[in-house]
């Protein structure tokens, strides 16, 4: 839903670049993987993030709004009805890294990153930031180790997955 504060607009050239902070986890062979920080979503690695709706009700809008394909019912694309339909789905960022830095909800035993992503496809574009059909990070930096964990382990690791650079600070 486009808000009063938002326009919308296609990215056809260049991506639009905006700020996030991620949760990072390991997973079960020890790698960091970005996650969502409202989310228990993964980032996929080597390819876009799709936005995806994460409602917990996603048959409350009509089908042509907010489509669920068969046998999937908490993600689903939203991109049909995202201008109109009745849930503010979309991959958010926002418009600088201090704006972004404010974000941090982390366990002991997650990371905190905080990064920049080239966003493109239906983008809005809110007064603070965008809310973007696909992303992929440019640039990680590690803001939060766990207590006994090296951030440049954190660093690497996320580079070696995502492809992007990364930094510590």
């Amino acid at each position: 839903m486009i808000g009063p504060n938002e326009t919308w607009e296609p990215v056809v050239g260049d991506p639009l670049v905006g700020w996030r902070t991620w949760r990072s986890v390991r997973d079960r062979e020890g790698v960091w993987r970005l996650r969502s920080l409202y989310h228990a979503a993964l980032w996929p690695e080597q390819e876009p993030l799709e936005a995806q709706c994460m409602s917990p009700y996603p048959n409350t809008l009509p089908a042509h709004e907010c489509p669920s394909p068969p046998g999937l019912v908490a993600a689903h694309p939203v991109w049909a009805g995202f201008w109109n339909g009745g849930h503010e789905c979309g991959v958010f960022a926002s418009k600088t890294r201090e704006a972004a830095s404010v974000y941090r909800c982390f366990t002991p035993d997650e990371a905190g990153l905080v990064g920049a992503v080239n966003l493109w496809g239906r983008v809005a574009v809110h007064v603070n930031g965008y809310r973007a059909q696909y992303a992929y990070p440019v640039l990680l930096i590690v803001t939060r180790a766990p207590d006994g964990v090296d951030p440049e382990d954190v660093a690497d690791s996320v580079h070696d997955v995502y492809g992007c650079d990364t930094a510590t600070i």
